[in-house]
């Protein structure tokens, strides 16, 4: 079963411009611990449910912001995954885990050396105070990350699906390969 995540995302530059919001409390963090057994189990309708909670109570809960870019990611939308993992990195940029997550999305996403920046980031920062609770472990590890990294999955689907006539997910993969990995386009047409 699939999900669709769907988080406002505010367009770049917009910040900027925007005036500041009022200061919203913190949200609190009791839904993080089930949140977290909810991705380990792959229940992603119970971490969307949760994060969407307390986004609504606190718009840009870094916490949240994470854990549904890490769903994004398990549903296959690396283009969700990142902006939402960035964003939860911009909301608190001196958390250690917040940068941790960053880097494993971008390293899976082949985007190395923009993953190794993070992941070095993340030795001078602060640890969150959920730590070890916050970080699922398949998303913790950069060099795991980078190991596990398949640039080519999309694209592979996509020859998979066309050999099938089944046009329509060649095309859903088409299009999330060159969104994910935007060097594919340069590589194919050489």
């Amino acid at each position: 079963m699939t999900h669709a995540i769907e988080i406002e995302v505010e367009a770049p530059g917009a910040a900027a411009t925007a005036p500041e919001p009022a200061a919203q409390p913190a949200v609190h963090l009791s839904y993080l611990a089930p949140a977290r057994a909810a991705f380990e189990r792959g229940d992603h309708a119970e971490v969307i449910a949760l994060c969407e909670a307390a986004l609504a109570r606190q718009r840009e809960a870094p916490e949240a912001l994470m854990l549904l870019g890490l769903v994004s990611f398990e549903l296959e939308q690396p283009q969700e995954a990142l902006t939402l993992v960035e964003r939860a990195h911009h909301a608190a940029p001196e958390v250690r885990e917040f940068a941790d997550a960053l880097s494993c999305v971008l390293a899976r996403l082949g985007h190395d050396s923009e993953g190794l920046y993070y992941a070095k980031l993340a030795t001078i920062l602060t640890p969150h105070p959920e730590g070890a609770a916050l970080l699922p472990d398949k998303f913790a590890n950069y060099l795991v990350s980078l190991r596990d990294t398949d640039s080519t999955l999309f694209q592979r689907r996509a020859a998979c699906a066309l050999d099938k006539g089944d046009y329509a997910a060649a095309l859903r993969d088409g299009q999330k390969q060159l969104a994910s990995h935007p060097a594919t386009l340069r590589r194919s047409a050489s």
